[in-house]
């Protein structure tokens, strides 16, 4: 057993129990149906997805053999029930940017906003972008850069998209520059009579705060915001020195924002290179992957990876790990962050290689009274289901999962795919 777990809000008191491996495919194993296989034309090694409020699905591509720098889709249903695919835009890689992220936002006007890892209209920085896509009357998408990164104080080449709150502000993590060149989090206002005002709310030192974040951040009720770095913190041998990586909190405090950590990751049996962005819960609990870690003894000897948990308790925070991965069983090295569920302490996610087939999973873990259990929800094959799954899922309001992969399908270019029980 990977460790002992101690949940306070299943039972209002301090309870242990230890958790469990995921089960084989076959114990929760859902159908799967592919939506969409990308030909490496139009589009290719899809990371991502998000839902607007009609259904449809938004995601970025990396480049193509006639999409040198990358583009943005729309998966929507037709009235026949066959998705048809719409290349909504494709970058030039000049002042619009190159090389888009995942984690898009898509507003109530149906505008879509996200970021570039380089490009933009700055100098000769190529530091990246902020852009937002507009529908027009006539069918086609305006492309309006919202912000050119300077590499300076403001960041430099976001590896990760955006959130936004009720306001309709927009956050991110850029993976260099700031105060220190290890990263920032930064904000994006709309102005009054039109533009955009950038500022900076934090910049990473590189010292038990973590550097070079590249993940998306979360915001909860309260207007908080958490994220990860995958690297430093000091703890660990992730890499060298650096360590393992972090979940900080960034909270507003008098126009400004004081910033703590939450975890500082060893690397061991907490897991290590926390990846992709964290969920947060109604009870206002964190859940999230780390990349390395969990059972150490396996996969080369720096663990196949773990979930996780932060619990908040009397002004404090609790961490647990729920899950260690083991390879060939349940796959190994999650990437995309987790999903919660429609009930409470339920949490989906991928994990992007192995399994009981060759390719990676889809997974559930639930917490009972017995511990956190779960299942794998299916395992993929390469072709024709799709293979390597990097990115998130979204859980639909009748228990379907929607989901990526970068590589399987028909022409071994990706796959939009959809799991039901």
């Amino acid at each position: 057993m990977l460790g002992i777990t101690v949940s306070r809000r299943l039972f209002g008191c301090i309870t242990m129990f230890l958790f469990f491996p995921l089960l084989p495919a076959r114990a929760g194993a859902q159908t799967e149906k592919v939506l969409y296989s990308f030909s490496g034309t139009t589009g290719a090694k899809p990371f991502g997805l998000t839902e607007d409020a009609s259904g449809n699905f938004y995601g970025a591509s990396a480049a193509t053999t006639t999409q040198s720098y990358g583009s943005i889709y729309r998966l929507a249903k037709g009235s026949s029930g066959h998705w048809n695919m719409t290349v909504l835009y494709v970058f030039k890689g000049l002042w619009d940017g190159k090389y888009p992220n995942a984690k898009l936002v898509v507003d109530s006007a149906g505008n879509v906003y996200g970021t570039t890892a380089q490009g933009g209209s700055f100098h000769d920085c190529s530091c990246g972008t902020v852009f937002e896509l507009s529908p027009r009357s006539s069918g086609s998408w305006k492309e309006t850069t919202l912000y050119s990164f300077q590499g300076g104080n403001d960041g430099a080449e976001p590896h990760a998209g955006l959130t936004s709150d009720s306001a309709g502000n927009l956050y991110g993590t850029a993976y260099v520059g700031g105060t220190a060149d290890l990263g920032t989090v930064f904000k994006l206002s709309p102005v009054s009579g039109g533009g955009w005002s950038e500022s900076t709310l934090y910049s990473f030192q590189g010292g038990s705060d973590g550097l070079e974040p590249s993940a998306p951040v979360v915001l909860d009720q309260s207007g908080n915001i958490y994220g990860v770095t995958e690297i430093g913190g000091g703890q660990g041998s992730c890499y060298g020195t650096y360590g393992c990586g972090t979940v900080f909190e960034l909270t507003p405090n008098s126009g400004s924002w004081s910033e703590s950590i939450l975890h500082t990751f060893t690397g061991s049996g907490d897991g290590g290179v926390p990846t992709g962005g964290l969920a947060v819960d109604q009870y206002g609990d964190i859940y999230g992957v780390a990349n390395r870690g969990g059972y150490v003894s396996l996969c080369g000897g720096i663990g196949c990876g773990a979930a996780f948990i932060l619990e908040p308790y009397f002004g404090s925070w609790v961490f647990y790990t729920i899950h260690g991965f083991q390879d060939l069983i349940d796959g190994a090295y999650p990437v995309g962050g987790l999903t919660t569920g429609k009930a409470a302490d339920v949490v989906y996610g991928t994990t992007t290689s192995d399994g009981p087939s060759c390719c990676g999973t889809v997974f559930k873990l639930s917490a009972t009274q017995a511990g956190w259990t779960g299942s794998v929800l299916y395992s993929f094959t390469g072709e024709p289901d799709g293979a390597y799954p990097y990115g998130n899922l979204i859980l639909d309001a009748h228990g379907n999962l929607y989901g990526t992969t970068t590589a399987g399908g028909a022409d071994n270019q990706g796959t939009i795919f959809k799991l039901f029980p």
